[in-house]
């Protein structure tokens, strides 16, 4: 395993926006699954109208015990959905909407009983009032068309299927009996009218789904049987289009199962036929409206785990009768979810299933800071419960619940091909409410309850380039689930969770060279299961959770490494929850979504979004080094013949060779700063640490910069000082290079915004070990000769540096050379690869252990 294993993924460049937040302060970003703030929930049985060219939705269910009293309003101008003033009357759902001039009205429905009032809304004022309630009773699922200025409701249920029919004035406020429903009695038919009479068809009676449909006519004041629609529903979708009805969606019997139906059916009233029309997704207990001769539907449910959209939809379309096309248009309902796979990845933010109030989800989300918005990604599988981690370009999701039993399964969701891939089993078997952080482009993943119930402790290692799993030493603290995770550098963290004995509040560090385990200080909030982390720059935050007493928190707080110590911070300024997703990006961390309170009065579900703004700054600094392959005495310089030769790479060479770039991995100069020449041309690529200051000096961040001729390190842009995020104090500064031996301060530094020089070619700045670096004449350069990556300068004996070289250009042609290459056996760093003859890259190496000692060893002085 390399030293230079070390993976701060979270830690990222400063970006405007953290320039601008003010530090220790949340802001309220867009709901998970949308682009906005304060967006509906998703919702079944919701009732709708059309008033003045636009949509109303209202109420509806978001769960059985959450009713929603909310009202929202579709302008089909702008493709808006703008909140209006909450509905008055009980939380409701199965309720019926119509609109009657320029007014709306919502009856009936399902709230703590059977309800029969109605209630009118003035968008014009936007405004509710009281009106008579309905005489026939309290009912559910009812179906209501209007003709001229009166509204007619008939059918539904409340407690027996119903057949009634009441017709309302708004003139005069007032109900009339009228001829009962001519079909079985039934609940969730569909309703539209046309030309004078009224239709009702389909839902649902005593014995079956139904796919008679009747006409009202209300001069006769009586009910006549026209065409059957082709397919028997319930509780679908019914419009009037000019003089077309619509019907359709819905729930139906396919065999001996019961499936969300997509087929939509026209009728035409003068041939009494129906003709099959473009669908809409196969949902039911959604909601449509019409407007200005187009329909629109949306909400609902399509039985469907496994669908992208998840168990409730939130897609909204627009239906042409004349194209016979949907066109989708502003989405309806954030996304719900909680103790789903989470992670950071390349900028962006990933969450992925998760639970529901339909159990489970399948649906996955990446959220772009730079826009707020979430887009919809393609779904993997229904799992909750999940684990998640982030390495290289994929986002990973591990474990979990998902149809009643616990899962093993391991999926990759690849950001460059935009598609998830089943990667075979966790190496620990079937695990839920696991743990997981990453470290080194390798993930450490375990705790959690297994397949039998049982807390477990061990802890499993996942490589992605070999797609295997080994198992590491226990975790160090008690069997235990929900616990959180972080890593900051080479350290990972785990700790608080619920064990056997009830919630916990420990924390233990993991070194991944060693294998082992250490306890730190103690968690100083209450004890908590549930909890989210992030980390953000070199420091971990956890927020939120349960407590002992099942009261929930939203209180958060930062660990410091280099203390070992935990500081309050201020709090989520939201509903306190538990099992959120979290992640961080740009130096904020976010936390989405969750359970919150379990009452009766609000969704116990949530959907907000908050990023938090830590107290990090940019701490920048100026390192200075000459590297001895590149050093030329007599000019107290180096040489750039790899920049001028065309040979240095725009992208920083350390990722793709094995060494964890935690900042910017992958991260790319421009052509420009390799086409500057004289004494601040660019030599090589070079890899900058902020180390801790007390043993063992494990690495908090590490990025790539470049090198110029007169020894300055700067940033990829060629002249800036190299930057972090972090906390002003005291760090360890080391350099590295691909093929010279490392060098790192004797003594921390103090870091702050204002950049901190640090010349390592002085004889008076002290480095850290012994001879850590070659004096020539006064100057001090990092040694060369490092051809093999390990960390030391051999010329004789198993892996040595000089081996390298002779096979690059053929044991039996040692006078042979291989030229215009950039490569770590190119120990002088002039494009060529020699063994024999003046420049080569062998002899470099002897000189380097000693001449008249080939058996001895330089080691790098790092620790």
């Amino acid at each position: 395993m390399k030293i230079l294993r070390d993976p701060l993924v979270h830690l990222l460049l400063l970006s405007s926006a953290l320039a601008s937040a003010q530090p220790n302060t949340w802001t309220h970003k867009s709901d998970i699954g949308t682009n906005t703030t304060n967006a509906p929930y998703p919702r079944y049985y919701a009732a709708a109208f059309t008033v003045g060219g636009k949509g109303y939705v209202v109420g509806g269910y978001f769960t059985l015990n959450y009713k929603l009293l909310d009202t929202w309003e579709y302008d089909p101008a702008t493709n808006v959905w703008s909140q209006r003033a909450p509905f008055p009357g009980s939380a409701r759902y199965g309720a019926v909407g119509f609109s009657i001039s320029n007014k709306g009205y919502v009856a009936a429905g399902m709230g703590t009983g059977y309800l029969n009032d109605l209630w009118e809304y003035d968008p014009a004022t936007d405004t509710w009032a009281a009106k008579a309630p309905m005489p026939g009773g309290g009912r559910q699922d009812a179906a209501a068309f209007v003709i001229g200025a009166q509204a007619y409701l008939t059918t539904g249920w409340n407690g027996a299927y119903l057949n009634d029919t009441w017709q309302y004035d708004p003139a005069t406020d007032s109900w009339t009996s009228k001829a009962p429903f001519a079909g079985t009695a039934r609940r969730n038919a569909c309703a539209f009218s046309t030309q004078g009479l009224g239709y009702v068809g389909t839902g649902q009676d005593a014995t079956l789904k139904r796919n008679d449909v009747w006409a009202y006519d209300p001069v006769t004041n009586a009910w006549t049987a026209k065409a059957n629609i082709p397919t028997a529903c319930t509780k679908g979708l019914g419009l009037t289009l000019g003089t077309k009805g619509y019907m359709g969606h819905g729930s139906i019997d396919s065999g001996s199962n019961t499936i969300a139906s997509g087929l939509w059916y026209e009728y035409d009233p003068a041939a009494n036929a129906w003709a099959s029309r473009a669908a809409f997704g196969p949902r039911y207990g959604g909601f449509a409206f019409a407007i200005n001769g187009r329909g629109y539907a949306g909400g609902g449910s399509n039985f469907g785990f496994n669908a992208p959209d998840g168990i409730w939809l939130k897609t909204f379309a627009e239906f042409d009768p004349g194209t016979n096309v949907w066109t989708a248009k502003a989405r309806f309902g954030a996304s719900v979810t909680m103790s789903a796979a989470s992670c950071a990845l390349g900028g962006k933010g990933y969450v992925q299933g998760g639970g529901n109030t339909g159990g489970v989800a399948s649906d996955a989300w990446k959220y772009d800071p730079a826009t707020d918005a979430w887009l919809l990604l393609a779904p993997s599988v229904n799992v909750s419960l999940t684990t998640g981690f982030a390495i290289g370009t994929k986002s990973y999701r591990a474990g979990g619940y998902s149809n009643t039993v616990v899962q093993s399964s391991v999926f990759a969701y690849d950001t460059i091909a935009g598609s998830a891939t089943y990667l075979g089993a966790f190496g620990g078997g079937s695990r839920m409410r696991s743990s997981a952080f990453t470290i080194g482009g390798r993930a450490y993943m375990g705790a959690g309850l297994g397949s039998s119930g049982g807390n477990r402790r061990d802890i499993w290692e996942f490589d992605p380039t070999t797609n295997t799993w080994t198992q590491k030493t226990n975790f160090g603290g008690t069997g235990r689930y929900q616990a959180i995770a972080f890593s900051i550098g080479g350290t990972g963290y785990v700790g608080l969770g619920r064990d056997s004995s009830g919630v916990r509040n420990d924390l233990w560090a993991f070194d991944p060279l060693t294998d082992q385990w250490s306890q730190r200080a103690p968690f100083p909030g209450a004890a908590r299961d549930g909890a989210s982390a992030f980390t953000i720059a070199t420091t971990g935050y956890v927020c939120c959770g349960r407590a002992a007493d099942g009261s929930l928190l939203n209180d958060l707080w930062a660990y410091d490494p280099i203390a070992d110590a935990w500081t309050a911070k201020a709090p989520l300024p939201s509903s306190p929850r538990y099992n959120a997703p979290a992640f961080a990006l740009d130096g904020a961390g976010y936390v989405s979504a969750g359970a919150g309170a379990d009452n009766t009065t609000d969704p116990s579900w949530l959907k907000d979004t908050w990023a938090y703004t830590g107290e990090a700054i940019t701490l920048r600094i100026a390192p200075k080094v000459f590297l001895e392959g590149a050093y030329v005495q007599a000019q107290t310089n180096m040489r750039d013949d790899l920049r001028s030769n065309g040979l240095l790479p725009l992208v920083e060479p350390f990722s793709a060779s094995g060494s964890i770039v935690s900042v910017g991995a992958y991260a790319a100069t421009a052509a420009s700063v390799l086409a500057v020449t004289g004494t601040q041309a660019i030599v090589d690529h070079v890899l900058v640490e902020l180390r801790q200051p007390a043993a063992p000096y494990p690495v908090l961040a590490s990025k790539a910069a470049l090198v110029q001729r007169d020894g300055d390190v700067v940033a990829l842009d060629g002249v800036s000082p190299v930057s972090f995020i972090g906390q002003a104090g005291n760090y360890r500064v080391a350099i590295r290079h691909r093929n010279h031996l490392g060098v790192m301060t004797e003594t921390s530094l103090a870091l702050a915004s204002t950049a901190t020089t640090i010349d390592f070619t002085s004889t008076t700045t002290a480095t850290y070990g012994t001879s850590a670096q070659r004096q020539i004449s006064g100057k001090m350069v990092m040694w060369a000769g490092d051809a093999t990556g390990e960390g030391a300068v051999k010329y004789t004996g198993s892996a040595n540096d000089r081996d390298p070289i002779l096979i690059a250009v053929g044991s039996t042609t040692p006078n042979a050379t291989v030229t215009n290459v950039y490569d770590r056996r190119d120990t002088n760093l002039d494009g060529v690869i020699k063994y024999t003859g003046t420049a080569n890259d062998r002899d470099i190496i002897l000189t380097n252990v000693g001449s008249t000692t080939p058996n001895n060893t330089r080691t790098q002085q790092l620790p």
